[in-house]
């Protein structure tokens, strides 16, 4: 029986949501890692232009900056909606 002021939590929603955004990571990690390597392969093979090279190699460098830094909060956030779940689970020992 729900009792007022009883926190209702439903399980299969944070599930879905912590798959969800490590899909989510995982798909933006995969097309920022496409990307760099076309600014690779553009460094290396389709410019000549010194400077813009080099710019193109900064820029590189900060979408891999920026795809570690994605990869991490997809796994945190992934992370602390299972947890949750669980501690969910503890808390009220199994019983709902």
């Amino acid at each position: 029986m729900v009792n007022e002021g009883d926190l209702i939590v439903f399980d299969q929603e944070f599930n879905y949501a912590a798959k969800q955004i490590r899909n989510y990571s995982d798909a933006l990690n995969h097309r920022m890692d496409k990307y760099t390597s076309i600014l690779r392969e553009i460094t290396a093979s389709a410019i000549q232009d010194e400077l813009i090279v080099a710019r193109l190699e900064d820029l590189a460098s900060a979408v891999e900056a920026v795809r570690t830094q994605v990869e991490g909060a997809g796994k945190t956030a992934g992370r602390l909606c299972t947890s949750y779940v669980q501690q969910i689970d503890e808390a009220d020992r199994f019983l709902y």
